[in-house]
């Protein structure tokens, strides 16, 4: 199914993508559209019945979904859209998700301050290492180089013979210790000539677990390790279970035994809904 909407307030129900005649049809007479034109922008919004979709919401977990704005006229006719496929916007096995039943509730607190690192006050936000030695300057520094050209942190190290022992932590420790349960912890990252010096030579993230105030394990270090040399600016979102008698003390996303550099944006801690 594929809907277009127009400042005009005119909308249509197409067939691009394989809908039929009759189905298209059958969704543009159920469709609600409405739009506001302000100074320079343009709000719309569509409410699309899942009764003319032909499907139940109540089987459904999710639903394969894109959205995408295109602006005609000018040069080069720039378009945009929520995830990018490569090619239509609605080649959706390349899209987005609707989940109907999902993890995290919208309105769920970050738990983390200033994770977008906007704000030069990031104090809650501490670089430290395995090893009690200097850390060399420049490790962590705070840069307009986002994907975007916001801010963001940018982590390196290119000292091959110090990078087979050490690890260089971005953390963020909380003030009181998170409770046992479920929680969602997501990141912008970037990578470039990232290569691993020593044993498990990565870059990862985790929650770091404490029981009875003596160190626990580190929640959900082993699924989030990145090996490979390089990636562009990608989104990383992780489920981690934080088991019963557990404590989680901080949040770390950490240059691990690997030269390279890592940009890191966007950082935020959910509680589950089902926690």
């Amino acid at each position: 199914f594929v809907l277009h909407g127009f400042p005009s307030g005119a909308f249509e129900s197409v067939t691009d993508a394989g809908a039929s005649a009759e189905q298209a049809a059958r969704l543009g007479a159920g469709l609600e559209y409405r739009c506001v034109l302000g100074d320079g922008e343009w709000t719309a919004e569509f409410r699309i019945p899942f009764k003319a979709l032909g499907v139940s919401l109540a089987d459904l977990d999710y639903m394969r979904f894109n959205v995408g704005a295109r602006r005609n006229g000018i040069e080069g006719d720039p378009w945009f859209a929520w995830e990018r496929t490569g090619g239509a916007n609605y080649d959706v096995d390349s899209g987005g998700l609707l989940l109907f039943h999902p993890e995290v509730m919208a309105e769920s607190k970050n738990l983390l301050t200033n994770g977008s690192f906007e704000s030069s006050k990031i104090a809650a936000w501490r670089l430290s290492s395995n090893s009690r030695k200097p850390i060399p300057t420049e490790t962590a520094v705070r840069v307009r180089e986002g994907r975007d050209g916001s801010w963001c942190i940018r982590l390196e190290s290119d000292d091959e013979e110090t990078m087979k022992e050490r690890v260089f932590k971005w953390t963020h420790p909380f003030a009181a210790a998170l409770d046992p349960g479920s929680y969602h912890l997501s990141y912008d990252v970037r990578v470039q000539q990232l290569t691993p010096q020593g044993k498990m030579g990565s870059f990862n993230s985790y929650i770091h677990a404490r029981r009875n105030n003596k160190p626990g394990g580190n929640i959900g270090q082993t699924e989030s390790m990145f090996e490979a040399a390089e990636m562009d600016w990608t989104r990383r979102d992780f489920i981690l279970v934080l088991p019963t008698g557990a404590e989680g003390s901080m949040v770390s996303l950490q240059l691990h035994r690997a030269t390279g550099t890592v940009w890191i944006d966007n950082v935020s801690l959910l509680r589950c809904s089902k926690h």
